[in-house]
């Protein structure tokens, strides 16, 4: 018999094998599993290449996925989730703290390239939760952080986390011009007086000598150079490089035999902290003519014994 013919069972005529009827009686062929096999066959070799492979195709990438669906049921996936998987942060942030849930029993494993980690071990918490902080160098702008979970009998999972600081961008850069340097110069200058000596000025601490003219007294030589030195010291602190300030009030003296020489009159002091608690300068300066005159707002000062002889007020000669 011809296996790519269908035998009638009632007639016994043969049929093509694609027919469902007999062609001389009419009867409805019996269904041969050969025959049904030779009959798919046959169909299969009609089919076109480009079908074959589209097909075959088709029938690999379903296998597939039922085997991943039975490997799926056995091995099931460890559950992890990031609480934050894109991030922004400031670009003075350096520390960085990595949050999320995963499985008490798991083991979570943190890498970054960027941020030299590698295969960094974690546990959770009994509730699944668990953190990292992460160090984070000012010169990184991007770095990908990955995190993997792995749970006893299941499969790992991943998941990443980005981090990146603003795009750097273009800026103006004004260039400000240091102040120029504290000298004699610029001190005499902030002083603004023609009676001046000399100046004299280290790191800050500024000495200034000067002549006491017009003076009618002791006294008034005592009141005058403080006067005086108060009005220097108020203009020159003003000065935030000016640290301290020494005055030194020069005047010219007769001897018992009429000889004339120059001699310091008298020396005040005041630092930057003792001139910030400074008040009304000029209520102390004010005061300073009163009947019962105080030096103690300098932080220091003397007299000169030949002046101090003559005061008619009384004040300790130094401090």
């Amino acid at each position: 018999m011809d296996t790519n013919k269908r035998k009638c069972a009632k007639c016994g005529a043969e049929n093509p094998l694609n027919a469902d009827f007999c062609a001389e009686c009419g009867e409805k062929l019996s269904v041969n599993n050969a025959n049904v096999l030779s009959r798919g066959f046959s169909n299969w070799s009609n089919k076109s290449r480009n079908y074959k492979i589209i097909t075959g195709f088709l029938g690999c990438c379903v296998g597939a996925f039922i085997i991943l669906l039975i490997i799926g049921a056995i091995f099931p996936m460890t559950n992890l989730a990031l609480d934050n998987t894109n991030v922004q942060i400031d670009n003075q942030t350096t520390d960085y703290m990595l949050k999320g849930n995963s499985e008490a029993n798991a083991t979570v494993i943190i890498s970054s390239k960027a941020l030299n980690l590698n295969n960094v071990e974690i546990n959770p918490t009994a509730d699944g939760k668990f953190e990292y902080k992460l160090q984070i160098p000012k010169n990184v702008n991007t770095s990908e952080v990955v995190v993997t979970a792995k749970s006893p009998k299941k499969s790992e999972n991943q998941a990443t986390a980005t981090i990146k600081r603003p795009t750097a961008q273009t800026t103006t850069t004004t260039t400000t011009k240091a102040p120029a340097e504290l000298n004699s110069d610029s001190v005499k200058s902030i002083i603004g007086d023609s009676n001046i000596r000399s100046v004299d000025v280290k790191d800050g601490a500024v000495t200034v000598k000067y002549s006491l003219n017009f003076i009618n007294d002791d006294n008034d030589g005592v009141r005058k150079t403080a006067d005086d030195a108060l009005t220097y010291m108020e203009k020159l602190f003003k000065d935030n490089r000016v640290t301290s300030v020494v005055v030194e009030s020069y005047g010219t003296f007769t001897d018992q035999y009429g000889n004339d020489h120059d001699e310091m009159v008298m020396n005040v002091s005041m630092d930057k902290a003792t001139a910030n608690k400074m008040g009304d300068w000029n209520y102390v300066r004010t005061s300073l003519y009163s009947d019962n005159p105080s030096l103690n707002v300098f932080n220091s000062y003397s007299i000169n014994p030949s002046i101090y002889k003559g005061l008619t007020f009384y004040v300790p000669i130094s401090k």
